[in-house]
């Protein structure tokens, strides 16, 4: 009987801890991926301003462990029935906690699995004409201090569209 007892009191142990552990494993689930999302806005946010043209970011992942963060696809839209200005896929950047944590960000590396340009022309005007006309970097803040550095651009397939 004691036997039975106390593997009741066992399981019921086990029942009490699985809640809160499921708990903390759907938050820290939810918490990375608004982690991702706001990376997403930033990363549109900051291309938009710097092109003055709206950027969309789809497909985010991002790995805590290893700094890094990628995409699926990021495209700047081109004009009115023009297809998008440029399309890359498979984005992804790394650095490390040391770098990351510095006074100036450093991106170790930044892969783009293809990359798609699209120029067209019309009435004798490029779609890339105007692109970037604010000439707001996120490269430098007000102060004119360096925000970030790039060390490294990797892009494996690059396809130039003119039309």
């Amino acid at each position: 009987m004691s036997g039975y007892i106390e593997s009741v009191a066992k399981k019921q142990k086990i029942r009490r801890l699985i809640f809160p552990l499921a708990v903390l494993l759907i938050g820290g689930f939810a918490l990375w991926q608004y982690s991702a999302q706001l990376l997403d806005s930033g990363l549109e946010a900051g291309a938009a301003r710097a092109l003055d043209t709206k950027v969309t970011v789809s497909g985010s992942r991002l790995n805590l462990l290893k700094p890094s963060y990628g995409v699926a696809s990021l495209s700047a839209e081109g004009p009115l029935g023009d297809p998008p200005f440029f399309s890359a896929a498979s984005v992804e950047c790394r650095t490390s906690w040391r770098k990351l944590l510095d006074e100036v960000l450093t991106v170790e590396l930044v892969r783009i699995g293809s990359f798609v340009i699209n120029l067209t022309s019309e009435d004798g005007r490029w779609n890339i004409e105007g692109l970037g006309g604010s000439g707001d970097s996120s490269e430098e803040e007000d102060g004119g201090a360096r925000a970030w550095h790039l060390e490294r651009l990797e892009i494996a397939n690059v396809t130039l569209r003119v039309r």
